[in-house]
C-alpha cells in the first residue's frame, strides 16, 4: 500500500511540475479560431485596439513591409499578447539580406517569408519571369542562410495574379515562363517555391484555384476580396453583396485542402471604401464585414484530418519545434528537421508514459517536414511528443484542450 501510495505521491509532483500555472492560464485562454485565416493591414498600421477587436478569430497579418512597423505605431506585443503572428514580406527583389535575417532570428514565432509582390503587375513589383529567375536565388540564399543557424523558414511566393504585363497577364503564363526561365539559368533545377502566393478580386476563386494544380504546391491567398465592378448587374455596391461573397470565399479556403493560409483585403485603408471590403470602419471599430470575418465558420479540425506532410526546407540540424497552437483542440502542427537521410520516429505520450499516438514512424529523407496532428479521439491533458533519430532524441510538452 505504501508503495502505490509513493507512487501515485511522485505522478502528482511530476504533473505539478509539468504544468505550471502559466500553462493552465493559456489553456484557459487560447482562444480558439482558423490557423489559416489572416488579415492585410495596409494605412494607417493597425494599433492594439486594432488586435484586441481581431483576436479571437485572426491567427496571422502581414503589410507588405519587412517588419511591422515603426515602434509606437504597431504593438510590439502583438503575438505574445494576441496571439497573431506577423509574417514579414520582401515586396521585390530590393532588400536588406542582413536586416531580415537578423528580425527573423530575433522572432522564432516566424516560420514563413512571403516574396516578390504580384510580378505580372507592372505598378507592382514588375519583374518579368526572365528578371525574377535572376531575383530568385537570392529569396534562396537568405533561407539558406537562416538553416545554417538553426531556423526552418519557409518560403512563399510569388504572390501571383492577373496582371498588366504584356505576354504575361495570366497568373499561368507568368509562372510557365518563369519555371523555365529558372531551369533554364540554373542546370535545369526548379525553384525554391515552398507555398505559391496569389491574389484574387472577382467571382470565381475555386476554378482559380484549379489552375494552379499544375504546380503542385499549396497556397497562400495573401490578398482577397470581390472588387468586381463592371455595371453588369453582378457589380458589388454595397456590404452586404460583400457579405455573401466572402462567405463563399472563406468556405471555399477553409474547405480546400490545397488553401494553406488566407488574407482578406483590407484591414483599414485612408479615403472612401469604394470596394466595400473594409473590416475595420476606425481603430478597434469592425464594420459589419469585419463582424461577419471574426465570426464565419472554419474547420473545427483546424484542416486537420490525420497526419499530413508539409513542404521540404533547407536544414542543417535535428530538430523538434514546439506544436503550434499549445494549448489546441484539437488539431496542432508539429515541425521537425532532419539534417541528413535516415529512420525516424515521433510519437506522443501521456503523463504515464503510455505511448498515445505516432505521427511519424519512417525513414524521411534530410529537410524539414510539418505535421498536422488531430488529436479529436484523445482526452483533454498534458502530453509529450517525443522525435527520436539515431542517437537523437527530443521532446516537447503539449496541452490537449477541450
Amino acid at each position: 500500500m505504501k508503495l502505490i501510495q509513493t507512487f501515485g505521491t511522485i505522478i502528482i509532483l511530476f504533473c505539478v511540475t509539468m504544468m505550471s500555472l502559466t500553462d493552465l492560464a493559456q489553456a484557459q485562454n487560447k482562444p480558439t479560431k482558423s490557423p489559416k485565416r489572416g488579415i492585410c493591414f495596409g494605412n494607417p498600421p493597425p494599433a492594439s485596439a486594432d488586435f484586441t477587436a481581431i483576436s479571437s478569430s485572426v491567427s496571422w497579418w502581414y503589410n507588405w513591409g519587412s517588419t511591422p512597423g515603426a515602434q509606437g505605431s504597431v504593438p510590439s506585443d502583438f503575438y505574445s499578447t494576441y496571439d497573431i503572428a506577423f509574417i514579414p514580406m520582401l515586396w521585390n527583389q530590393n532588400f536588406d539580406a542582413t536586416a531580415i535575417k537578423n528580425f527573423i532570428l530575433a522572432h522564432p514565432e516566424i516560420q514563413y517569408l512571403l516574396v516578390m509582390n504580384e510580378p505580372n503587375l507592372t505598378t507592382q513589383a514588375n519583374r518579368t519571369p526572365a528578371q525574377a529567375a535572376l531575383d530568385w536565388p537570392k529569396y534562396e540564399q537568405a533561407i539558406s542562410d537562416l538553416a545554417d543557424q538553426g531556423r526552418t523558414v519557409y518560403l512563399v511566393g510569388p504572390q501571383i495574379t492577373y496582371g498588366t504585363m504584356s505576354g504575361y497577364t495570366t497568373p499561368v503564363a507568368w509562372l510557365d515562363a518563369f519555371y523555365t526561365a529558372y531551369q533554364s539559368a540554373n542546370g535545369g533545377k526548379s525553384p525554391k517555391i515552398d507555398y505559391l502566393g496569389y491574389h484574387w478580386y472577382d467571382y470565381g476563386l475555386s476554378g482559380k484555384l484549379d489552375e494552379l494544380k499544375k504546380y503542385g504546391k499549396k497556397i497562400w491567398i495573401t490578398e482577397m476580396a470581390n472588387w468586381h465592378s463592371q455595371k453588369d448587374g453582378a457589380q458589388i455596391d454595397s456590404y452586404a453583396k460583400q457579405k455573401v461573397q466572402m462567405q463563399s470565399m472563406v468556405n471555399t479556403c477553409e474547405t480546400r485542402s490545397d488553401v494553406f493560409r488566407y488574407a482578406w483585403f483590407i484591414g483599414r485603408g485612408t479615403g472612401t471604401d469604394n470596394h466595400y471590403s473594409w473590416l475595420f470602419t476606425s481603430t478597434g471599430q469592425l464594420s459589419e464585414l469585419g463582424q461577419l470575418y471574426l465570426n464565419l465558420p472554419f474547420d473545427t479540425l483546424n484542416g486537420m484530418s490525420g497526419v499530413e506532410n508539409e513542404p521540404v526546407a533547407i536544414v542543417k540540424t535535428f530538430c523538434l519545434e514546439q506544436n503550434y497552437p499549445n494549448p489546441f483542440n484539437p488539431g496542432t502542427n508539429f515541425t521537425y528537421r532532419m539534417s541528413k537521410t535516415g529512420f525516424v520516429s515521433i510519437k506522443v505520450f501521456d503523463l504515464l508514459g503510455r505511448e498515445v499516438a505516432t505521427l511519424v514512424n519512417e525513414v524521411k529523407q534530410a529537410g524539414g517536414y510539418s505535421i498536422k496532428w488531430n488529436a479529436s479521439a484523445i482526452n483533454s491533458g498534458v502530453y509529450f511528443c517525443k522525435m527520436q533519430t539515431g542517437p537523437f532524441v527530443e521532446t516537447k510538452k503539449i496541452i490537449l484542450m477541450k
